[in-house]
């Protein structure tokens, strides 16, 4: 284990690993703390599945209103232009 170019030495080495371990030392409560803020908020998933497939309900019905309403405009421009063709 050497280094022929002599670009590395001693200090260099111990100086990398004490960045690692800082970097080690900082990352590992972020990720527990990520971790079990995941594992704690599991239970609202069913909560959040309600909700997400409530507001589609909603905007399938708002969906078929529009078209219902739509469908009734239509024919009542297509009455409006047969019973009244030179007022339109």
């Amino acid at each position: 284990m050497s280094d022929p170019t002599g670009n590395f030495g001693t200090e260099d080495v111990t100086a990398a690993a004490g960045i690692i371990g800082v970097i080690a030392s900082q990352s590992l409560p972020l990720l527990q703390n990520i971790a079990y803020a995941i594992y704690f908020n599991l239970y609202r998933v069913p909560q959040l599945i309600d909700t997400v497939a409530s507001a589609l309900v909603i905007a399938q019905a708002g969906t078929h209103v529009v078209f219902t309403a739509a469908n009734v405009v239509e024919r009542l421009a297509r009455n409006l232009q047969t019973r009244m063709p030179d007022f339109l």
